[in-house]
């Protein structure tokens, strides 16, 4: 529920809410969300997907530096809506913003350290830690390992961007490998699901070419097509294509699908893994 764009609101109710009026269209509806939760007398959820948000554009609002004072500016217009109401929706309140001051740094951490956004960082964070002072946060209701990511920032906040850093680079290093070692050869990827699906595409995006099929052990995927590709059967896609590489794309069946491909014939260095995830920060260089 963090994104005012995941739901239809009858238009009288929406009516009642309040934005705060700031120039261009980022992070707006902060404020927004918070009225409609603690206002809205019902909700219908539905679990189909009819909206799909494009999450590689380099230059959208979530990469810039001003990210941090939309956040505080949002923050401390929406905490007027909090008079009267209970700790649990202050904690809520809190945590939230947390999460949307510990985002800025995820999206940061692509890049070099934003200097000139360090002042509205510190916005951000001296309104958490005065929440934790007063007890505001509830700690029950959050991750164990926010614990440590609070204290770090309280400290300063680029030894938290530092870590991010670390993490991010991890990650592209381990992809970046896995390009240079294919980026001449035939490809089959191994598993429909969205980390194939992004492994291909972050490829095309690296002018890699030579994927030619998918395979995929659910019967109901083979003889189909995922964009310009093939779906076979594993035994197919060995037959068909004796000397590509298999990139396996699945962390829980990992295993199983390599002892599977060892066992129709493909070379033990020709199965190849892709495990960091997906990561749409990704799409913003080249890593070829």
């Amino acid at each position: 529920d963090t994104f005012l764009w995941y739901g239809l609101y009858q238009a009288d109710f929406f009516k009642q809410i309040y934005f705060l009026e700031t120039p261009g269209a980022a992070f707006q509806d902060i404020a927004a969300m918070l009225q409609i939760h603690m206002s809205a007398k019902k909700a219908v959820y539905i679990s189909k997907c009819v909206y799909y948000y494009r999450q590689d554009n380099n230059k959208a609002s979530s990469y810039n530096h001003k990210g941090f004072l939309y956040i505080a500016e949002e923050y401390e217009y929406a905490e007027k809506f909090l008079e009267g109401k209970s700790v649990e929706w202050r904690s809520v309140f809190y945590h939230k913003m947390f999460m949307h001051w510990k985002n800025r740094f995820w999206i940061m951490a692509s890049g070099e350290f934003w200097d000139d956004a360090v002042l509205d960082m510190e916005r951000v964070s001296d309104r958490i830690c005065e929440a934790d002072k007063k007890g505001i946060i509830l700690y029950k209701e959050m991750p164990e390992e926010y614990f440590a990511e609070i204290e770090l920032f309280q400290q300063n906040p680029y030894l938290l961007y530092q870590i991010y850093r670390k993490e991010y680079e991890k990650c592209q290093n381990v992809l970046k490998k896995l390009l240079v070692l294919v980026k001449e050869e035939n490809i089959v990827i191994f598993g429909t699901g969205k980390y194939g699906d992004f492994l291909y595409k972050t490829m095309l995006y690296n002018q890699i070419t030579g994927v030619m099929a998918y395979c995929d052990n659910n019967k109901e995927r083979q003889g189909k097509k995922l964009g310009k590709l093939p779906v076979l059967s594993p035994e197919e896609a060995v037959s068909v294509y004796k000397e590509a590489y298999f990139i396996i794309t699945s962390k829980k069946h990992r295993e199983d699908m390599k002892e599977q491909l060892e066992w129709l014939g493909v070379e033990k260095g020709k199965i190849l893994f892709f495990h960091t995830g997906e990561d749409r920060r990704i799409f913003t260089e080249k890593l070829l």
